[in-house]
């Protein structure tokens, strides 16, 4: 995600004539050799695995606001085995999910993360 946002911020130019420039949407996906459960970086890559991002840049004075948007939709399939850890083997059968969102305890939706930043920040590097 910071690779692809860096991208983006990477192709402003302060003396481009633009106002405003779009970015995406763009899918997102971490597989399991992106990442492991036991580094911080997990909490992000399961919250936010197979998202479409998009980006806003607007011109504010000597640099560029950017608006980032993140949007996931969240249902589970009938069947579908999911390795969280490898070594021991944890996998889950995301099946026992879909039974109880076609029984209506659980209801599909679509969550959005948004946030903002300066094209001057240096915490995107």
């Amino acid at each position: 995600m910071r690779e692809r946002l860096g991208e983006f911020v990477d192709s402003l130019q302060l003396d481009d004539s633009a106002f405003s420039r779009s970015y995406g949407p763009v899918r997102i996906d971490w597989s399991q050799k992106d990442y492991r459960l036991t580094e911080p970086e997990a909490r992000y890559a399961l919250a936010l695995n197979q998202t479409l991002l998009t980006a806003k840049a607007e011109r504010r004075g000597g640099r560029w606001l950017i608006d980032v948007r993140h949007e996931m939709e969240v249902k589970y399939p009938d069947s579908v085995l999911v390795t969280l850890v490898t070594r021991p083997r944890l996998r889950v059968e995301e099946g026992l999910f879909w039974v109880l969102q076609n029984c209506g305890w659980l209801h599909p939706y679509t969550a959005e993360w948004r946030f903002q930043f300066y094209s001057d920040d240096k915490r995107l590097k």
